[in-house]
C-alpha cells in the first residue's frame, strides 16, 4: 500500500481527511473524538463555516454531502502534489473517555436503529449476541467491550463510531497528533504556527456532548441503560463505569489506541 491507496481506504471507510488546496495541514479525524469540533474549525479556517452551519445544524452533514463530494477531492491525479505540501495532523481522544461516549451512542442506536447505514450491522451482531431469542433490551459497558473483543475493533469491521481511533493507513502519513484533552491549547499553536486565523471561542466548542446529563454514580459497569436514559438522562458518571473487568477490556480492545497516541493504561 501506498499513501495514495491510504487515502482511498479511508474515504471507503468514511474517514476522508480534510483538505483544501489553500490550507497548510491535512486534517485525520476519528468519530467520538472531537471530529465535530474539528471540523468546525477546518471550515473557519477555510472560509466556509457559515455556509456549512446554514446548510444543515450538524457540520457533518456539510462535510460528507457537499464537502467530501466536490469534483476530484482528494483524486490520484492531485494527490502527489497534495501530500507533499501539507502537514498531516490527527486530533485524538482519550481511549478510556472516548469508549464510554461510543457505548452511549451504539446503546441509543441499538434501541433506535435505522436501517442501511454501517451501524445496523453491528447492531444486528450485538442482538445475536446477547438476545438470540428475544427482542433488544440494552446492552451494559461491560457487554459493549465484550461485543468488541470478540469480532474486533478495526474500522474496516464496525462502525467507526465504536471502532478505535487508529488505522494502519496513518502510518503512511505520521500525522502530527493534538490531544483533544488540551484541545483549545494546542490549537492556538497551530494557528500561531502556521499563520492561520484566531479563532473564537464558539468555533472551538462542541455542541454534541454527553458530558451534562452524566451524573448517575455507583458501580454501573454492568448496567443497562434504557432509552429514556440515553436521550434524558442521567447517564452513569465516567468512573462508575470502569472496574478491573471493563478497564482490562478497554486496555485490550483499544490497545493501538494506547501505544500509537501516548496515553498512559490504568
Amino acid at each position: 500500500m501506498n499513501r495514495k491507496l491510504a487515502i482511498e481506504t479511508m474515504k471507503k471507510y468514511l474517514r476522508t481527511p480534510l483538505y483544501h488546496q489553500d490550507f497548510p495541514l491535512m486534517l485525520l479525524w476519528a468519530p467520538k473524538a472531537g471530529c465535530t469540533t474539528f471540523a468546525r474549525w477546518f471550515f473557519y479556517q477555510i472560509g466556509l463555516l457559515e455556509e456549512a452551519l446554514d446548510y444543515n445544524p450538524s457540520i457533518h452533514v456539510y462535510k460528507g454531502g457537499v464537502y467530501f463530494k466536490q469534483k476530484n477531492y482528494l483524486d490520484l491525479n492531485a494527490r502527489e502534489n497534495i501530500l507533499r505540501n501539507k502537514t498531516p495532523c490527527k486530533l485524538v481522544r482519550d481511549p478510556y473517555k472516548r469508549a464510554v461516549s461510543s457505548y452511549f451512542t451504539i446503546a441509543y442506536y441499538c434501541y433506535r436503529g435505522l436501517p442501511n447505514i454501517g451501524m445496523n450491522k453491528d447492531k444486528e451482531r450485538i442482538l445475536a449476541m446477547f438476545y438470540p431469542n428475544s427482542s433488544y433490551k440494552g446492552i451494559s459497558f461491560k457487554q459493549f467491550l465484550y461485543y468488541l473483543s470478540k469480532v474486533g475493533a478495526d474500522y474496516t469491521i464496525v462502525d467507526g463510531h465504536i471502532a478505535k481511533q487508529y488505522c494502519q493507513e496513518e502510518e503512511y502519513f505520521s500525522p502530527q497528533l493534538i490531544k483533544l484533552e488540551n484541545f483549545k491549547k494546542e490549537i492556538k499553536g497551530v494557528e500561531k504556527k502556521y499563520k492561520l486565523l484566531l479563532s473564537p471561542e464558539n468555533v472551538l466548542t462542541s455542541p454534541n456532548s454527553f458530558a451534562p446529563k452524566m451524573n448517575e454514580s455507583g458501580l454501573n459497569s454492568d448496567t443497562i441503560l434504557t432509552l429514556p436514559q440515553l436521550i434524558h438522562g442521567p447517564l452513569p458518571e465516567y468512573n462508575s463505569l470502569y472496574d478491573n473487568e471493563t478497564i482490562q477490556l478497554c486496555n485490550h480492545v483499544f490497545h493501538d489506541d494506547f501505544k500509537v497516541y501516548n496515553y498512559e493504561k490504568k
